[in-house]
């Protein structure tokens, strides 16, 4: 099972420093009630593009710094908090959100085929999530007018 949350904030300063950070703490304690095993968040504000995965759950005095920090006003954040049914909780690339080539994704639940092939969970998925295998795949798609079904 997956937590996911997600937030676009257009002006941070508006919403302030402290509600910022009780509004993700609480997105981030409701989405673990789903998933403990690992934590993963990605966070745009500008130019800046952060990743922060972990195990032991996140640093969200950091975050919130570096967030406000930034010029730019506008905050997109999308994370998973997840129970491991494929891949492992302590691979940094199983936990989500998946970066390949420019494309951020999150996904809940188990793709049973990936590219129209079937996945084995006994060695396909045993060295890296499904999800990753999907993204993998969705980025290594060169026909543009490809569906996303089909991948």
């Amino acid at each position: 099972m997956c937590g996911i949350l997600g937030l676009s904030i257009l002006d941070k300063r508006r919403v302030g420093h402290q509600r910022f950070k009780q509004t993700l703490v609480q997105l981030a304690h409701d989405s673990q009630l789903r998933g403990r095993d690992s934590f993963g968040l990605y966070i745009q504000v500008g130019p800046l593009k952060q990743l922060w995965k972990t195990t032991v759950g996140p640093d969200f005095d950091f975050m919130v710094g570096e967030i406000f920090a930034q010029q730019s006003d506008h905050v997109f954040l999308m994370g998973l908090s997840r129970l491991t049914m494929s891949g492992s909780s302590i691979d940094l690339d199983s936990i989500q959100p998946i970066v390949i080539d420019g494309m951020v994704g999150v996904h809940n639940g188990i793709f049973t085929k990936v590219a129209g092939r079937e996945l084995d969970p006994r060695s396909d998925l045993a060295s890296k999530s499904d999800s990753v295998t999907f993204f993998q795949s969705l980025a290594n798609q060169t026909d543009i007018g490809k569906s996303l079904l089909e991948v």
